[in-house]
């Protein structure tokens, strides 16, 4: 009798190990998925890497809590590709790791590197204007994260919050200013023309 009652367990025995063997099975999951993206940060983590990106540095509270309510954590491994020329626009990427390359093509020859995007970076603002699509390459030569605010979202944000709008674009403004200057200075190296002092304004300069 002793043998039958400890190969059959009662029915609160077994009610007890299947909740363990629920448990164990559940925990068994969430290893799985934390091997598959470990580096995967929780929603309520954008906020917080959104004020510690220097985009966001002296922003006001109530504007940090909606532009973080439109953004996601995004992350791409070494070699995989951001976006493409001609594909929509949709983001706008504030990177906090990594380098990103943004690159043309060269019909006579290999991609052009026009830019190199590092930790502080933002990314991306073909999805401000029509047609919303990408005018060059984007690709992570690192592994690299970032936080994506969502182009359309951020579009009806700025229409319900003038102000939080506002704040944005200025920085957004200061932020494109400097890279096309920065871009401008390497075109100027790579086809080595020469800096003479301008007499004036010229067409389609940084003033």
């Amino acid at each position: 009798m002793t043998n039958e009652l400890s190969s059959n367990p009662t029915g609160g025995e077994r009610s007890a190990n299947d909740r363990w063997n629920r448990r164990d099975a559940n925990a068994i999951d969430r290893d799985i998925e934390s091997e598959r993206s470990p580096t995967s940060l929780p929603e309520t983590d954008v906020r917080a890497a959104l004020a510690s990106h220097a985009f966001s540095e002296g922003i006001e509270p109530t504007h940090l809590d909606l532009l973080a309510s439109v953004g996601r954590m995004v992350e791409w491994k070494a070699g995989e590709t951001v976006f493409r020329v001609g594909q929509p626009a949709d983001s706008c990427y504030l990177l906090f790791s990594g380098r990103v390359a943004i690159t043309v093509h060269q019909p006579a020859g290999d991609d052009m590197v026009v830019a190199s995007l590092g930790p502080g970076s933002l990314l991306g603002w073909s999805w401000l204007y029509p047609p919303h699509r990408w005018h060059f390459d984007a690709l992570a030569t690192e592994h690299s994260r970032a936080i994506a605010l969502d182009g359309p979202k951020l579009v009806r944000l700025f229409d319900e919050h003038p102000r939080t709008g506002l704040e944005f674009m200025r920085r957004f403004a200061h932020t494109a200013v400097q890279r096309l200057a920065a871009t401008r200075l390497q075109l100027l190296d790579l086809y080595d023309t020469p800096r003479a002092t301008p007499r004036g304004p010229a067409t389609g300069s940084l003033t």
